[in-house]
C-alpha cells in the first residue's frame, strides 16, 4: 500500500498542506521547527491513529484552531485498487474513518497503512526496558501473523484474571490453562517472526557496517526449557506473595548481539543507530515477504550521529528496499547522493512546496 496523495489541515505548524510523493524516496528538507516533524506525524496519525509523542500540555491541534485533520488516498500494490484513509481530532475527541466508514480501533488504520518510524530516539529501543522493545516486536508480528491479535488479546486476559486472583487471594490455579496455551503460542509466533528476520538483518548490517556477526538473542519469559506449565507451578508461591504473575509471555524480550554480545554500552551512538536501522529494514523487508507490502517507513532526521559514507550507505539502502519512504534533513546536502527518482518537499514556517 501506498500514498498518492495526502491533504493535512491544522496539525501542530501545519495549516494546510497537501503531499502528491512519489512511491519510492521522498526527501522533506527545511529549516529547524520548520514543520518537518509535523508532516511525518500526520502520516503516523493515519498509520497508528496517535500523535509521535504526546506530552503533558502539549497540543496536537494547532494553535487558533479547533480541530485538526489529515487525510490520505492510498493504492494498493499490485492491485492499483483504492482506499482512503482519514483521522480528525477536535472537541469530541479522535475520529478514524477508513473507505467512508468510522472506525473503532486504530489496529484497523494499522492494517490498512502499516509504517515503521525511525527517530531521532531510536536508541532508547536498546537503552530502554524491555516493555519498549517488546511492543516494537509484537508489532512487527502483528503484521505477518493472522492469528497474533486474537492470541495476544486471549493471553493479555488471561493475565489479568489471574492476577486479580491473586491480590485477593483467590485460587489463581483456574487460569494456569488459559495463560499456558497463548502464551506459548505467542511465543512461536514470536520465534518464528525473528527466525525470519535473522537472515535479512544479517544481510543488511554488512551492508551498512561491514560486520556478518550480528544476531539476535530472544527470551520467552520464562525457562524455556521447562515449558511454562512448570515455570509457572515452580513461581507459585512467589506470585502468591508479590500479586502478580512473574514469569509469561509477557515478560520476553530480545537484544541486538554483536560478536555474541548485546550492543548496549558496547557500540557508539551512530552505530547503534546503523544497527537499528538495519532491524527496521529487515521488518520492512520481511513484512514485504510475508504480506506483499513492506508498508511505510518514516525516517526522522536521517543524517544526525553519521558521517557522510554511512548516510550515503543508509540512503541507497532505503532506495533498494522497494517501498515507499519519507526521510527529513535540515539541508539537501545532508542527503546526498539520493538518486534522480527521489521527489523533494521543502518546509518552511509550516507551508510545504
Amino acid at each position: 500500500m501506498r500514498l498518492t496523495r495526502c491533504t493535512v489541515e491544522n496539525l501542530r505548524i501545519l495549516a494546510k498542506v497537501e503531499l502528491l510523493p512519489a512511491p519510492g524516496l521522498n526527501l522533506v528538507v527545511g529549516p529547524n521547527a520548520s514543520g518537518k516533524t509535523s508532516l511525518l506525524e500526520a502520516l503516523y496519525l493515519l498509520g497508528r491513529g496517535r500523535p509521535l509523542r504526546q506530552r503533558h500540555g502539549e497540543r496536537l491541534v494547532r494553535d487558533g484552531c479547533t480541530r485538526l485533520r489529515t487525510v490520505a488516498e492510498l493504492a494498493e500494490e499490485g492491485t492499483g485498487h483504492r482506499r482512503r484513509i482519514g483521522v480528525e481530532r477536535g472537541p469530541g475527541g479522535l475520529q478514524m474513518r477508513l473507505d467512508g466508514r468510522t472506525v473503532r480501533s486504530a489496529l484497523e488504520l494499522s492494517t490498512a497503512l502499516p509504517l515503521q518510524y525511525i527517530h531521532p530516539d531510536i536508541h532508547q529501543l536498546v537503552q530502554s526496558g524491555p516493555g519498549l522493545r517488546r511492543q516494537f516486536l509484537d508489532r512487527g508480528v502483528f503484521h505477518v501473523e493472522p492469528d497474533f491479535i486474537d492470541c495476544w488479546r486471549r493471553y493479555q486476559r488471561a493475565l489479568r484474571q489471574r492476577n486479580a486472583a491473586l491480590k485477593s487471594g483467590a485460587d489463581a490455579g483456574a487460569w494456569d490453562g488459559a495463560l499456558i496455551q497463548h502464551g506459548t503460542q505467542l511465543d512461536t509466533l514470536r520465534r518464528r517472526y525473528l527466525d525470519g528476520l535473522g537472515p535479512l538483518l544479517r544481510r543488511h548490517v554488512e551492508a551498512l557496517l561491514g560486520r556478518d556477526d550480528v544476531g539476535l538473542a530472544y527470551r520467552s519469559g520464562w525457562n524455556a526449557q521447562l515449558g511454562l506449565d512448570v515455570a509457572l507451578r515452580e513461581a507459585r508461591a512467589i506470585d502468591r506473595r508479590q500479586g502478580f504473575t512473574g514469569r509469561g509471555a509477557h515478560r520476553c524480550d530480545f537484544a541486538l548481539t554483536l560478536g555474541g554480545s548485546p550492543i548496549r554500552d558496547r557500540v557508539s551512538r551512530g552505530q547503534q543507530k546503523l544497527l537499528l536501522c538495519a532491524l527496521q529494514l529487515a521488518q520492512a523487508e520481511w513484512q514485504r515477504a510475508c504480506t506483499g507490502s513492506a508498508g511505510l517507513l518514516l525516517v526522522d532526521d536521517l543524517p544526525a550521529e553519521l558521517d557522510t559514507r554511512h548516510r550515503g550507505g543508509l540512503l541507497a539502502s532505503l532506495e533498494a528496499l522497494d517501498t515507499q519512504v519519507f526521510v527529513t534533513a535540515t539541508d539537501p546536502a545532508l542527503l546526498e547522493p539520493a538518486s534522480g527518482n527521489a521527489r523533494v518537499f521543502h518546509v518552511e514556517h509550516g507551508a510545504v512546496s
